[in-house]
């Protein structure tokens, strides 16, 4: 799965998102969308493979309600989380298949998928305590941890597309 959570299920971004922001968001928006192609752009210059996982419109947005409509920041986040995402091969993941040590990670860190509240967002539920203690820091490496951290990400990512395919609506959390 790429970076656009909708992706393939053709939601109008206009009517779903746009529409009911701000003005002055709207505006922020539209800076944010001129500030993110310059660095876009250059990225892309030196690194060609950017073009992948190009993010919509609702992915942009998302990042910048993240940052409180702060053009700068949310573009400069934009494009790490995506030379990031290139440099582990993130959007790949899920087709690859778990890391080797999934069940290890599933074991220690208990997060699970439990249902959906009355706005039709996944529930999530999560055991805290030692899940990063010394003691499990030695059953895998922390590249092991964050690659599968990092792919149970991406399952939840895969959740929240099916939940808005299946609501005809996007569901972002």
């Amino acid at each position: 799965m790429g970076i656009n959570l909708f992706e393939g299920l053709g939601f109008d971004f206009e009517k779903e998102a746009f529409s009911k922001l701000k003005d002055s968001e709207k505006e922020r928006f539209r800076e944010f969308l001129a500030a993110f192609e310059n660095l876009f752009s250059e990225a892309c210059a030196e690194s060609p493979e950017l073009l992948k996982d190009v993010p919509d419109d609702f992915t942009k947005l998302r990042f910048l309600e993240a940052d409180n409509f702060k053009v700068e920041l949310a573009s400069k986040r934009l494009l790490e989380c995506l030379q990031w995402r290139l440099e582990y091969q993130v959007s790949n993941m899920l087709e690859e298949g778990p890391p080797a040590k999934f069940e290890t990670y599933r074991n220690e860190r208990i997060l699970r998928h439990v249902g959906y509240d009355k706005l039709d967002q996944p529930i999530m539920a999560e055991r805290f305590g030692e899940t990063m203690s010394a003691k499990n820091t030695n059953i895998m490496s922390i590249e092991e941890w964050i690659r599968c951290i990092v792919y149970d990400t991406e399952l939840l990512c895969r959740i929240l597309n099916e939940t808005s395919k299946n609501c005809g609506r996007p569901i972002q959390r």
